[in-house]
């Protein structure tokens, strides 16, 4: 058995990570036979050598092949891979540098550097990592420990942009030539040092006709090109000082509006003229806010020359005065201030002021159209705040009526009495009611008025119509009856007696007859004496309320009559009851006996 034994041996094969060994692992062999083992490389990695019995072998003539041959006792083979980054590069655009690594897969922390060279008219945009794209400058840097990576560099055209030096004028923050990205722009700042009109343009270098828009970006506070698909040229140009012209309003009109460049021999001329009825003031500034007296002016034409200018210009044109048109006054409406009337000039920034007088029984209304603010305190008026011209209209929008008031209660009206405003055409309406026996006459401004009809109780209904002057409403109460009262007396009969009523027109009677012991002293007639008189006649009497009243006494010579008999009487009685009472004593005293 042990003889067996000596003629069989093992070999044992195995590869590192990226390599591929052929027959793998363990493998048994006959004594002094022979065995081949094939070896090669997974995709990224590269064979390096191979340890044979633990012996380092060149493996440049093999051909990925390695035979054991006459086997006289057990062996090894182990193969070992490194890993091979190449970059894929356009050799008609790029070079790399170098072409390629080995990384030593036992050395994961060493560093390695590619270098990318574009060639004329190119650069590495960026490059793609075992698909993923990354940003490059032209160099890119691993480690061992990333492991096999693909790496694909890509290009693209690049263009010059050739820059102009600073000059006394302005600054650039880019001078010289610039390689600029396809399809990518570029940008520059400009420090525009004098402040003049500067010209920056930019043309495909070598065709001048050939422009190329430049813009100004706000945010970056830039010009901005592009985007760039070829050679460029920018050019700045100071072309000269300019003067801002503001633009026409509706307080005045100017010529010319906007920017404008004044160059040598070329004077800037411009006119502005006022609107009517108003003036303005024109101020002409430098940029650093100083007044500029450069310039000369004849009725309203300004004229400015590029020799007078050290920087630039800003025009600017503010309302100075306004015309405020009053109305003239108005007989019997209202009457206006003197010297008020027609066309007022006002600067702006003051207040106008003027007197409106109406006449009365008249109510104003006082408007404005224009640009101004109106306030007013009694009839006195102010304008502020003026902005433009100013009309002032003046119109009567009310009347007044006045309706009286009877303290004597002989009529009523409704309205009650009192002062109405009454919008200016509109109609008043209004009501007159007398007390019974009685009618009323309505004047108007001294004129009598018509009711327009009458209700069956008196009231009396009248209408103004279109009012546009004042009214002043009197009334007249005309009696239709009169009354009589008459005072009531004990001394004295008065027919007839009580409260008697008679139509105007018709005499009113009345006796008058002192009952017995009185004697009638005076009649009394409206609280008039009118004697000791037996009868009264109330003739043409044109209405209202009259009274009759008597004055009486006692009539002593009756009373004294009267007084003695009914003493007498009083005696004669007293003599008969003595001489009766007399009689009946005797007749008692004889009966006794």
């Amino acid at each position: 058995m042990q003889l067996f034994a000596d003629l069989v041996y093992e070999i044992d094969a195995t590869a590192t990570n990226g390599a591929v060994i052929d027959p793998e692992g363990s493998n048994t062999v006959m004594s002094g036979t022979s065995m081949t083992f094939r070896f090669s490389a997974e995709k990224g990695y590269i064979i390096m050598y191979i340890l044979v019995n633990g012996e380092r072998i060149d493996i440049r003539d093999m051909n990925g092949t390695y035979t054991f041959s006459n086997v006289n006792g057990d062996c090894t083979i182990h193969v070992v891979a490194w890993i091979m980054i190449t970059p894929d590069v356009d050799p008609d655009k790029v070079t790399s540098d170098p072409e390629y690594h080995l990384v030593d897969p036992d050395a994961p922390d060493s560093e390695y550097i590619f270098v990318f060279t574009p060639k004329e008219g190119y650069t590495v945009d960026h490059i793609i990592v075992n698909g993923e794209r990354k940003e490059c400058d032209g160099t890119y840097v691993f480690k061992g420990s990333d492991g096999p990576q693909t790496i694909e560099v890509v290009t693209i055209p690049v263009f010059k942009v050739d820059m102009p030096s600073d000059t006394a004028d302005y600054e650039l923050s880019k001078n010289g030539t610039f390689k600029v990205k396809e399809g990518h722009t570029f940008s520059f700042e400009v420090d525009n040092i004098t402040g003049k009109m500067l010209k920056i343009s930019a043309h495909v270098t070598g065709d001048a006709g050939t422009s190329i828009d430049v813009t100004y970006d706000p945010i970056l506070n830039a010009y901005v090109i592009g985007p760039v698909f070829a050679d460029i040229t920018v050019t700045v140009e100071a072309l000269g000082y300019t003067v801002t012209l503001p633009d026409s309003t509706h307080d005045y009109s100017i010529t010319s509006s906007g920017e404008f460049i004044v160059k040598e021999g070329e004077p800037l001329v411009f006119t502005i003229v006022p609107n009517a009825g108003k003036t303005v003031r024109t101020e002409l500034r430098n940029a650093d806010g100083s007044l500029f007296y450069g310039h000369s002016v004849s009725d309203g034409v300004y004229t400015i020359r590029a020799e007078d200018m050290d920087q630039n210009v800003i025009v600017t044109v503010r309302l100075y005065t306004v015309t405020v048109t009053v109305p003239s006054s108005v007989a019997g409406d209202y009457e206006v201030e003197d010297g008020k009337e027609g066309s007022n000039t006002v600067g702006i920034g003051t207040e106008f002021a003027f007197l409106v007088t109406p006449e009365p029984g008249k109510i104003l209304e006082v408007t404005i159209t224009g640009g101004g603010k109106l306030t007013k305190s009694g009839n006195a008026y102010f304008i502020s705040e003026l902005t433009d011209n100013v009309t002032v209209s003046i119109k009567v929008s009310k009347v007044i009526v006045k309706v009286p008031t009877d303290p004597n209660g002989q009529y009523t009206t409704d309205p009650a009495g009192g002062e109405f405003e009454v919008e200016y055409g509109d109609s008043f309406k209004f009501t007159v009611k007398p007390q019974d026996g009685s009618r009323a006459d309505v004047y108007i401004n001294g004129k009598l008025l018509s009711p327009s009809w009458v209700d069956e109780d008196g009231t009396a209904h009248y209408e103004l119509p279109n009012m546009k002057e004042s009214a002043e409403i009197d009334i007249a109460v005309i009696s239709t009856k009169y009354t009589v009262v008459v005072a009531s007396s004990n001394g004295v009969d008065i027919s007839p007696s009580g409260t008697n009523v008679y139509f105007v027109g018709t005499d009113a009677k009345f006796t008058m007859k002192a009952k017995t012991g009185y004697v009638l002293k005076d009649v009394i007639v409206d609280g008039v004496s009118m004697g000791a008189i037996s009868s009264y006649v109330f003739a043409d009497v044109e209405g209202g309320v009259h009274t009759l009243s008597v004055v009486y006494d006692v009539d002593w010579a009756i009373w004294f009559v009267i007084g003695g008999v009914c003493i007498i009487v009083a005696i004669g009685s007293l003599i008969a009851w003595a001489l009766y009472r007399r009689r009946s004593e005797e007749e008692e005293t004889e009966a006794s006996y």
